[in-house]
């Protein structure tokens, strides 16, 4: 780590009972270093998930199926206001890929980011009870497709 100027290591208890190596400068008397490494993932970005589409169009869409959250609409009939209702929560590759995915619908869904979990972002869609089956309709869609929503599925899933 950045900053470690030593480390410890060794048995808590017996005839080499652990000794303190500097980092920085020479080991101690009687210790060799044979090899120091970088670490094995440096370099790589601790979050935030590469934005990958699927060869075959649309967008990834792992569907949670069915269940309550807040939505800005019915993303049938537009019915507004931010109310508690019926939805689809799905993971989507990051956030672009969820912009592109709430833009798909126009109306209906939202964005769920949070910066403390880049890696696990999430479209909400919502529906009012009378289009709960449009939603079902949807989720059936995407899951057939392996996680993969397109605009033809929400043009068909809303009838």
């Amino acid at each position: 780590n950045d900053g470690i100027e030593q480390t410890s290591f060794g048995q808590a208890e017996g005839p080499s009972a652990g000794f303190t190596l500097s980092v920085s400068g020479e080991p101690p008397q009687g210790v060799t270093l044979t090899h120091r490494s970088e670490h094995p993932r440096a370099g790589t970005p601790a979050h935030g998930a590469p934005d990958r589409r699927p060869e075959t169009g649309g967008e990834h869409f792992g569907s949670r199926g069915l269940g309550l959250d807040v939505t800005p609409a019915c993303f049938v009939c537009c019915f507004p206001e931010d109310l508690v209702r019926d939805n689809i929560s799905a993971f989507v590759s990051c956030k672009a890929a969820g912009e592109r995915v709430v833009q798909m619908f126009r109306w209906g869904a939202r964005l769920d980011y949070r910066e403390r979990e880049p890696d696990r972002v999430q479209v909400k869609v919502g529906a009012c009870k009378l289009h709960v089956p449009n939603l079902e309709q949807l989720h059936r869609l995407t899951y057939e497709a392996v996680g993969v929503i397109t605009s033809d599925m929400i043009s068909l899933a809303r009838g």
